[in-house]
């Protein structure tokens, strides 16, 4: 038996730039992975399928697949234009009325299916048992830590070891079900798999950051946030009403990220925290923020933060506050006050790749 578990994560630069735009290179994302954790627990089960169970408080639902139902999701999936039809396709897969738990089922098999097709892993045999403490539609990243935490469970009990790319593009494969979105997971999953802070994108790649003095932040929820899709769109919008102001906002943006990587390499605090009040002004100039996401801001200098920005998708949910250690808990008090609710960011260094490749040494 193997489990594995995998963090939540916060953005505290690039998020939203980093997705490129017509005409309009995307910037790197500086991604933090965070300790509240999903898991997946890996037992032997029948040799002739492979079973999925998703648990979730009282609520359980689970999935058995015979090999040939494995290659028959693998083949109606062929093109990511056509993850829409591929749920309509399968509806209803998991034996369950409640269309969330299902496309989850749906996404973990069909990243069996995969991984047994492209990749020669072994699945028969197993049963897996996923489960997840991170909140959801908080800005937390909980479909990027359940799907990831998966992917490293069938991965260890295979004792299978794949290059870096391949296992983020697997994990990268739930998000996409789950969000009906081709692009979904390039932020999220990388923290999630490395631990720790993390810079890149998809098309630079991602490694890294050695933080010579942890900021102390503090994670604060605003309440409801808008699907992120539909803050997506708007810098969609924006990128093809204003391509000149959009690729200006973008670079100033990547500039942002680089210098945050290097305030984080030498520990002025004070320095990132400046940095993260401008990268939020530019995403209130994209449209993605919200009153309560500002308020939260403004509320963070006046109490003598470092600074504080949006974190993730925008349009409400998940701000950071990047704290003065002298002021911390007069910053939290005045958060709490204010009717957000607030709680401190404990960061993790290990990802999933750790417990890999511990997993496969064993």
């Amino acid at each position: 038996m193997v489990e594995i578990r995998a963090p939540a994560n916060i953005k505290i630069a690039g998020e939203h730039t980093v997705v490129k735009q017509p005409e309009i290179p995307g910037t790197d994302c500086i991604s933090v992975a965070v300790g509240k954790f999903a898991s997946t627990r890996a037992e032997q089960s029948s040799p002739d399928q492979v079973t999925i169970v998703l648990e979730d408080g009282a609520f359980r639902c689970a999935k058995s697949f015979v090999l040939e139902e494995l290659k028959a999701l693998n083949r109606s999936l062929e093109k990511p234009a056509d993850i829409k039809v591929f749920i309509q396709q399968n509806a209803g897969i998991s034996g369950t009325d409640s269309e969330a738990k299902s496309e989850t089922i749906l996404a973990f098999g069909r990243v069996l299916s995969r991984l047994e097709a492209e990749h020669g892993v072994s699945v028969m045999g197993n049963a897996f048992f996923s489960s997840s403490r991170v909140p959801t539609q908080k800005g937390w990243g909980s479909s990027t830590a359940i799907g990831a935490s998966f992917v490293g469970a069938v991965l260890s009990q295979a004792q299978v070891i794949l290059d870096d790319a391949k296992v983020i593009d697997m994990m990268r494969e739930v998000d996409r079900i789950l969000h009906k979105n081709p692009g979904a997971g390039g932020v999220d999953v990388p923290p999630v798999y490395y631990g720790g802070y993390v810079i890149g994108s998809p098309t630079t790649g991602y490694s890294n950051i050695a933080v010579s003095a942890f900021p102390d932040l503090l994670a604060v929820s605003v309440g409801p946030k808008v699907p992120t899709a539909d803050t997506v769109f708007v810098v969609n919008v924006k990128g093809r009403t204003y391509p000149t102001r959009t690729k200006e906002i973008f670079n100033a943006v990547q500039r942002i990220v680089i210098e945050e990587k290097q305030a984080l390499q030498s520990g002025d605090n004070a320095k990132l925290g400046e940095l993260m009040l401008s990268n939020h002004a530019l995403l209130i100039e994209l449209g993605v923020s919200s009153e309560k996401l500002d308020a939260m801001v403004t509320l963070a200098k006046e109490k003598g933060a470092y600074g504080a920005k949006l974190s993730g998708g925008g349009g409400g949910g998940m701000g950071v506050v990047n704290c003065n250690p002298a002021r911390y808990f007069l910053t939290e008090t005045a958060m709490q006050d204010a009717g957000f609710e607030v709680e401190r960011i404990e960061v993790t260094q290990t990802g999933v790749k750790k417990q890999i490749e511990e997993a496969v040494r064993m």
